[in-house]
C-alpha cells in the first residue's frame, strides 16, 4: 500500500510542479528588466540634453558593433534607436583585425558623469559575439546606451546610442 502512495506522489509531483518550475524558468529567460525604474530616472535625459548630448564614436581598428534589432535611424554619426518596450534585441559584433575579446564587452547607460552598468544583466543573452534578447523591458523615456568592446590585440571600439523608448 505504501508503495501505492509513492507511485501517485510522484505522479503527481510530475505533472503538477515540473510543469510549473520549467514555466518560471522559460519567464525568466525572457521579459528581464534592463533597467529598474529608479535607475531610469537617474538615467533618462530631459528633452533638451538629449539633443545636444554628444555622442562618443571612436573610430579605430577594433570590433565592429552592429545593432540589427531594433532598426537603427539617424545617421552613422548620430545613431538612434526608436522602439517600444518589451523589446527585442539582437546586436553582433564582428571582428575587424584581430579576433574579437568578449570578455572585454561593457554595456552601459549613461548620463553625466553617472552610469550604469548592464553588461551583467545582458550577460546570459550573449551566445559567441551575438547578444540575442526577447522581451526585455525597458522603462520609457530617452537614454544614452554605450558599447565598448576590444579585440585580441588591444584595439577598442565604443559606439554610443540614443535609445527612445516610448510610453506604451
Amino acid at each position: 500500500m505504501w508503495a501505492n502512495r509513492r507511485v501517485w506522489y510522484s505522479f503527481l509531483f510530475v505533472f503538477l510542479f515540473v510543469p510549473t518550475f520549467i514555466s518560471a524558468q522559460k519567464a525568466g529567460a525572457e521579459g528581464a528588466f534592463l533597467f529598474t525604474a529608479k535607475e531610469a530616472e537617474q538615467l533618462r535625459h530631459a528633452e533638451g540634453e538629449w539633443e545636444v548630448f554628444q555622442l562618443t564614436r571612436a573610430s579605430s581598428d577594433g570590433p565592429r558593433v552592429l545593432v540589427q534589432r531594433p532598426e537603427l535611424k539617424g545617421s552613422k554619426d548620430d545613431p538612434l534607436i526608436e522602439t517600444a518596450s518589451p523589446v527585442d534585441l539582437f546586436v553582433s559584433i564582428e571582428r575587424n583585425k584581430a579576433p574579437v575579446d568578449m570578455d572585454s564587452l561593457e554595456i552601459k547607460a549613461k548620463k553625466g558623469f553617472f552610469s550604469k552598468s548592464l553588461t551583467k544583466k545582458l550577460r546570459p543573452y550573449i551566445k559567441g559575439t551575438l547578444i540575442q534578447a526577447k522581451g526585455i523591458k525597458i522603462p520609457s523615456g530617452k537614454f544614452i546606451i554605450q558599447i565598448t568592446i576590444s579585440d585580441s590585440d588591444g584595439a577598442k571600439t565604443i559606439a554610443s546610442y540614443r535609445l527612445s523608448v516610448k510610453k506604451q
